[in-house]
């Protein structure tokens, strides 16, 4: 188990709760606003018991406005989920997924995030996207 995340440190951007059918979809491009320095994305697993049901995240950067993407390493990002109940080393139901990343050059104001979701469902989903 990795380092307990301290939500206190982020800002939360917004919130969304959605369910959603087989498939993959897009969204973005979005700017990214000057100063922000990490992301954050943590999806409320605790309704995700069944264990045939599955969502896959990618997330890419672009630090020229779209022109190029995943100029950097270690991008693009990803994560992902297969259904079922996740326990940690003492056996607890974890409650969330989540993926943080570093976004480099802050005073760039041509920062763009774009990604996809890929769900075998259907699955309910409550995502917060988090910056810092």
């Amino acid at each position: 188990m990795g380092t307990p995340i301290d939500w206190n440190s982020y800002t939360r951007a917004s919130m969304l709760t959605k369910t959603s059918r087989n498939g993959t979809r897009a969204f973005g491009p979005f700017t990214v606003p000057l100063g922000i320095t990490q992301i954050g994305l943590a999806v409320d697993i605790t309704s995700d018991a069944d264990p045939t049901k599955r969502w896959d995240l990618l997330l890419e950067f672009s630090n020229d406005g779209g022109a190029t993407w995943n100029p950097y390493d270690p991008w693009p990002q990803g994560c992902g989920r297969s259904g079922g109940v996740t326990l940690d080393d003492k056996g607890v139901a974890v409650p969330e997924a989540a993926i943080f990343r570093q976004l480099p050059e802050p005073a760039n104001a041509l920062r763009r995030l774009r990604g996809s979701i890929t769900i075998v469902g259907p699955i309910s989903l409550t995502v917060d996207i988090l910056v810092k």
